[in-house]
């Protein structure tokens, strides 16, 4: 599987909400490095876990594809998200409660393919102090 087709089943999964789908396409040793975060997400069973709990916290997630370039196996691209926040959202203090709010935000994505089509490294990018203030937080 080629850099892009794994790209695009990775927006697929993503607006699917289906955190195993994307966990599918990472490598069993893959590294996320999220904002949210202190520490990498380490595997692709950590990655998956992620993805559950944050679409939990935004069920109605949906992104779409602004720009992006493919260089060999990387991948960077620009999207937008539209959610609505309704469920419990890990924070990087602790979990954050439901706000009912509707957010919109940009992510920058970076990701690094192996010759299986799996994701290895994936970087992810957003505006959190942003993110919070249109939650009201």
């Amino acid at each position: 599987m080629s850099t892009q087709e794994t790209f695009d089943k990775a927006v697929e999964a993503m607006n699917k909400r289906d955190p195993s789908a994307y966990a599918s396409l990472c490598s069993a040793a893959a590294i996320c490095y999220d904002p949210f975060y202190t520490e990498p997400l380490r595997g692709r069973d950590a990655i998956r876990k992620d993805l559950e709990e944050f679409f939990t916290a935004l069920p109605d997630f949906h992104m779409t594809v602004l720009s992006q370039i493919t260089n060999g196996n990387k991948i960077a691209t620009e999207l937008h998200v539209r959610a609505t926040h309704t469920g419990l959202m890990a924070g990087p203090e602790g979990e954050i409660p439901p706000t009912n709010k509707p957010v919109e935000f940009r992510v920058g994505w970076f990701a690094s393919v192996d010759g299986q089509g799996l994701i290895t490294e994936d970087s992810r990018y957003l505006d959190v102090a942003g993110l919070m203030q249109q939650l009201g937080l």
